[in-house]
């Protein structure tokens, strides 16, 4: 496994009455300090590197213009010890965009009682990265020109990474309607929107690359608290401890026993059971932990919306987990060729 993890625990119970059965469902949290050693190099105080970013966008006819208009990179999201310094820098690192393209009005969505701009753009970028002689090291896919995204275009998007934006969404849909004809500036927002998504993904992956760094998530683990002598519940209640077994074995360091009870539970919770969302949620924390986000992706799309108090915030945890794995998956494997 690639992560190290360090466990504190954390007395914080919920309970859900799970649709299937009666059967009552806890949840414990654990506070969990995860450690994220660097992919190629961790830069120091003594190292310098140097950014460069677009010079135009499809609807942006400068960098300058993009700069008023708050299209600004987050070097706050990025904490590298590295000084930012442009003469001969040890790392350059260039973000390429040409812009925004094939901006798709898909209809007026109803989010209860409000209204949304349902639109879809492709948005290609990549991330190249140089050394001090200005040579090409890597070259890695920010967004891939196929990559088909999806925005609710709302009332306030125009003020969206602004101090002034709060989420406000049409109030009819006949206001949304006319909205959406009478405005000439949509896809120019929508652009907006979409640089600043890949400079915040940006910010991530040279994290990655280049930062030895940590973050402390919360690692939940669902239980049957009354397992009424049923001996299904016994055993998934057997797993759920092999899972939390598994949490202080990544604590202590021991990565390799950890990967061991967590492949036996996991075969547990894969098992068909009447208690799906408990197996489901389980399955995804064993997956993730296990280098497998795909699965613990799908699960977390499957039951997130419907879940609410420790499971949701578990869930959220969770999703973060399972989508900065898939970006450094992408980069190990980019540095691997």
């Amino acid at each position: 496994m690639k992560l190290t993890l360090l466990l504190g625990c954390a007395a914080l119970v919920s309970q859900v009455t799970l649709s299937q059965s009666s059967v009552k469902i806890k949840h414990s949290s654990s506070s969990v300090k995860m450690k994220y050693p660097a992919l190629v190099q961790a830069l120091t105080k003594e190292n310098t590197y140097n950014p460069v970013f677009p010079e135009k966008l499809t609807y942006y006819a400068s960098h300058r213009e993009m700069q008023m208009d708050g299209i600004l990179f987050s070097f706050s999201d990025m904490p590298l010890k590295a000084k930012n310094k442009g003469n001969t820098p040890d790392v350059t690192f260039v973000i390429e965009a040409s812009g925004i393209t094939n901006v798709q009005f898909k209809g007026i969505r109803n989010e209860g009682n409000a209204y949304a701009l349902d639109y879809t753009y492709n948005f290609p970028c990549r991330l190249l990265i140089k050394d001090a002689a200005l040579q090409t090291l890597y070259s890695f896919d920010v967004f891939t020109g196929s990559e088909e995204h999806s925005i609710l275009y709302i009332k306030s998007t125009p003020k969206y990474n602004t101090m002034m934006y709060s989420p406000v969404y049409f109030g009819t849909e006949k206001e949304a309607r006319e909205f959406q004809t009478g405005n000439k500036d949509i896809s120019r927002y929508i652009e907006r929107y979409a640089m600043l998504a890949a400079y915040k993904k940006v910010a991530i992956m040279m994290t990655a690359l280049y930062t030895d760094y940590s973050e402390r998530r919360s690692m939940v683990c669902a239980f049957i608290p009354d397992a009424g002598g049923v001996a299904e519940y016994s055993k998934l209640n057997t797993a759920a401890d092999q899972l939390k077994q598994a949490y202080s074995l990544l604590d202590a360091g021991n990565t390799a026993e950890a990967d061991k009870v967590l492949q036996s539970a996991k075969a547990v919770f894969q098992q068909q059971s009447d208690v799906k969302k408990m197996t489901d949620y389980n399955l995804a924390w064993a997956s993730v932990l296990t280098g497998d986000a795909k699965t613990a992706l799908e699960l977390y799309k499957l039951h997130e919306p419907t879940s609410n108090g420790l499971a949701a915030y578990g869930w959220n945890d969770l999703y973060a987990m399972a989508q900065l794995e898939n970006t450094r998956n992408q980069l190990r494997n980019t540095i691997k060729k």
